[in-house]
């Protein structure tokens, strides 16, 4: 699997550089750029499809009290402290997200599907690692190379390889049933 420096010499790579960083903290134009917007670009790219690698689930209890100044209705359940992207509740229970907290009709415990931030890049998908190599050259690619043009590539590029992941890792999950809608069911009731 990849590592940082490699996602972060195939970002630079994609935008035309031909130096090679060594680490992300080292003292050269290209780390420093790669460094300051690493964990924004990861976690953008994270948060843009319920990628299979990232998925995890928590069993999440109810605030015993609600904070200071807190109205309205449901129970407050604290998000996961890796928390990038919700994906689903076990059961089809209402909820919303604000802030912190999902707010639900239940008085808990909440059982949720999330996406959660990754940080071991040994566990990213390749085409992930890809498509966050090239999330990170769009960003870079204006400050190392001085070229609108090099940005706009790299923003194709980006949009192709992030394509191309969702694609695949989309297709390796079995067909989810959708809940049909009574409008639609009741044209099928044998009268």
């Amino acid at each position: 699997m990849a590592s940082a420096v490699e996602i972060a010499n195939l970002a630079l790579e994609k935008i035309g550089d031909e130096g090679e960083i060594i680490s992300l903290d080292e003292d050269s134009r290209a780390a420093r750029a790669v460094n300051a917007c690493w964990a924004m670009m990861r976690d953008a790219v994270l948060r843009a499809h319920p990628w299979d690698f990232a998925r995890t689930r928590a069993t999440l209890p109810a605030l015993a009290e609600k904070p200071a100044g807190w109205w309205g209705d449901g129970n407050l359940f604290q998000k996961p402290a890796d928390f990038i992207r919700f994906v689903e509740l076990e059961d089809d229970k209402l909820y919303r997200l604000e802030g912190q907290w999902i707010i639900a009709d239940t008085a808990g415990p909440l059982q949720i599907l999330y996406i959660r931030r990754v940080e071991d890049t040994g566990l990213y998908d390749p085409l992930f690692a890809d498509a966050l190599a090239a999330r990170i050259a769009m960003q870079v690619a204006k400050k190392i190379t001085g070229s609108d043009s090099a940005k706009t590539r790299a923003a194709e590029e980006y949009e192709l390889t992030l394509r191309t992941a969702k694609e695949v890792n989309g297709k390796e999950d079995a067909p989810q049933d959708m809940p049909q809608d009574p409008w639609v069911t009741a044209r099928e009731v044998d009268w």
